[in-house]
């Protein structure tokens, strides 16, 4: 009888219950365990029930996990990463972006992957979509790609269009990062931040430039490409992804978590699957660059979902 691979799910709200989801599909191939506060518990126990499938409110201590997967708010995120890595023995850990709000917590935890030897990757899809859509095909010389993120959404969703952008220009051969900041408001998420501002930057060649702004708009996002043809992206809010290029257009379903995690994990070292997370590495740089360009642009400090 095969082995079942051991899981641990860390915060069980919307994105943590994604995660479940895609894993329950796969029935008796893992044993889960989820852990969040008991009032959440609760409401969990009443939703899922499976022999293989447990639920508790305190962090594990000396056990094995094949894969953990930290659905945590960013503030908690690094606390609880390294409470669970240091205590445990974890061969692959999965984390929300975004990843850590201090720019210390960075050099820590990369430390302690290394002493544990864990690897790590973040769920993060402008690379997946990327692939969906052949971006780095539509970016051309003499480019500009104009980007809009619907209003309420622009910081935590910063990261999947960095992400998404650097596919088809090499985050190297990137110049001139400058964030404006107009106006700062509370986000829908207690205690966490939103602006409505403008990120702007070009190759260092100067062929290639691009904007990224937020204002209300229908869709979650848009994405324009100027150079001798024009394009659109779009993500509506049914996560219909349309794509019109070359006189084309083109319909994707969204990689929605609840219905691709668990597929992403088992392929993770499948590199002809057009899906997948990006490194803890790659995910680190991305964060980075957004709190360092937040920095520069904010008196305040801002806390990103």
């Amino acid at each position: 009888m095969k082995i079942k691979k051991k899981l641990l799910i860390v915060g069980c709200g919307n994105m943590g219950t994604a995660h479940l989801t895609s894993f329950l599909k796969a029935k008796s191939k893992y044993d889960i365990t989820v852990i969040d506060k008991i009032s959440i518990i609760n409401k969990l126990r009443n939703r899922f029930s499976h022999n293989f499938l447990k639920f508790q409110d305190k962090l594990p201590k000396n056990l094995i996990f094949d894969l953990v997967i930290i659905a945590t708010g960013s503030k908690e995120r690094f606390l609880i990463s390294n409470k669970i890595i240091s205590n445990n023995s974890v061969r692959i850990v999965l984390l929300e972006k975004f990843i850590f709000q201090n720019k210390n917590d960075y050099l820590k935890f990369d430390a302690l992957l290394k002493l544990k030897k864990t690897k790590c990757y973040v769920n993060c899809w402008g690379s997946s979509l990327s692939r969906l859509l052949k971006f780095p095909k539509m970016i051309n010389k003499k480019t500009v790609v104009n980007i809009i993120i619907n209003k309420g959404d622009y910081l935590t969703n910063l990261i999947h269009i960095l992400n998404l952008v650097f596919e088809g220009t090499d985050f190297k051969k990137i110049d001139n990062h400058k964030l404006s900041i107009d106006k700062v408001f509370k986000s829908k998420v207690k205690n966490y931040q939103e602006v409505l501002g403008k990120l702007s930057f070009n190759t260092m060649d100067k062929n290639v430039y691009y904007n990224i702004l937020s204002k209300p708009i229908q869709n979650i996002f848009e994405v324009k490409i100027k150079n001798k043809k024009q394009s659109i992206i779009y993500l509506n809010n049914k996560l219909k992804l349309i794509k019109k290029h070359n006189n084309k257009i083109e319909k994707f379903n969204f990689p929605l978590s609840s219905l691709f995690t668990e597929k992403i994990y088992k392929n993770i070292n499948n590199k002809k699957y057009p899906y997948k997370f990006i490194d803890y590495k790659y995910g680190k740089y991305l964060s980075l660059l957004i709190l360092n360009l937040i920095s520069k642009s904010s008196t305040k400090i801002l806390s990103i979902r």
